[in-house]
């Protein structure tokens, strides 16, 4: 998973720690890994001793992002925090990129003379003249704030991740690869592994999927990608951030099944009712390595199983009743409609 360096003035909230926990779950949404300088809870004799130690540890953070975001809005006068500029300046010199945003886009001109009462003054109360080339910052790291919140800086990076990587292709019902059974992942911490959840993520965000197994890109590992949200397709669907689970298995499921809808990106156009669990127990592992154990009810026990199956080579249809229960798509949209008006299945 790559690793965002959040700078910004943003430690000096009351709220500083709610923040930084926002601002990473937004990181955890997109795909990322949220670093928040607050993260480093450092001790020290003197409070010089402890301001050098958070330097470090912070310095530490922008070795090991791949990407910073950093908030250059005003803080306390028309320039952002000091601070925050050095961090964008050191990360430029290591090759990270950068991208900031500005709750204020106004030119640094308009902005000093409105910030600091100036009128339409060219030169400060010290006599200083304002820098004026029409940009939002000063010329040496104006290029880099793109946006004017946080969240769009996110979506510009997801967008740049998938030009750098390009979306993988699904492959489809009657190609050999997605009847293979999947294989164990071995080592989750290498870049192959890493570079796969996140291409796995992306391509079922670009389809408008609610997940996607490894089989389905060609690659007979075990991971599939959970990815819930209420769409077109799914309009009663629950949240759910993007998550790889590696290596899963179901230890325990409820005795009865229930019936309902589901389609598939490797089978276009189809959509079918199928019986599954109502409630299944899955082992599993992160993308960061940790053993985890969850139960998954409803329409997201279904997507679990859905993804499951695909890792011992089958597909949805398997597992229907009967043929009586398939539908190509535009009778399932009128279906999901005539369901919304009256509530329930004609």
């Amino acid at each position: 998973m790559k690793k965002i360096y959040l700078a910004g003035p943003d430690v000096f909230l009351p709220n500083a720690i709610e923040e930084g926990q926002r601002l990473k779950a937004l990181c955890h949404s997109y795909g990322y890994e949220g670093l928040f300088p607050m993260d480093n809870v450092k001790t020290g004799q003197t409070l010089q001793n402890i301001a050098m130690k958070i330097q470090e540890a912070n310095k530490k953070m922008i070795h090991a992002c791949d990407i910073v975001i950093a908030n250059l809005s005003p803080f306390r006068g028309p320039e952002p925090d000091s601070g925050t500029v050095w961090e964008v300046g050191y990360a430029q010199a290591l090759g990270k990129t950068v991208f900031a945003y500005s709750h204020d886009r106004r030119s640094l001109k308009e902005k000093t003379q409105a910030l600091l009462n100036l009128g339409q003054s060219d030169v400060d109360s010290a006599g200083m003249s304002i820098e004026d080339f029409g940009l939002t910052h000063n010329l040496m790291f104006a290029s880099c704030v793109v946006a004017d919140h946080f969240e769009e800086c996110l979506k510009i990076a997801v967008e740049q991740d998938k030009r750098i990587n390009p979306l993988r292709e699904i492959i489809q019902l009657g190609n050999p690869l997605l009847r293979k059974l999947a294989h164990p992942v071995e080592d989750i911490t290498l870049n192959e592994t890493q570079t796969l959840i996140q291409e796995l993520i992306l391509t079922c965000q670009a389809s408008n999927g609610v997940g996607i197994a490894a089989p389905q890109i060609g690659v007979a590992k075990a991971i599939i990608i959970m990815a819930s949200y209420p769409n077109e397709r799914y309009p009663h669907a629950p949240m759910m951030e993007p998550t790889a689970l590696i290596n899963p298995h179901v230890h325990a499921h409820s005795k009865n099944k229930e019936k309902e809808w589901e389609g598939c990106l490797s089978l276009p156009g189809i959509r079918a009712r199928v019986p599954r669990y109502e409630w299944v127990d899955v082992r599993y592992t992160t993308r960061d390595g940790v053993a985890e154990e969850k139960r998954f009810e409803g329409f997201l026990a279904r997507i679990f199983q859905h993804e499951y199956d695909h890792l011992q080579g089958k597909v949805f249809l398997d597992n229907i009743e009967s043929t009586h229960d398939v539908v190509m798509e535009q009778e399932y949209r009128s279906i999901i409609r005539e369901i919304d008006t009256k509530g329930s299945l004609p």
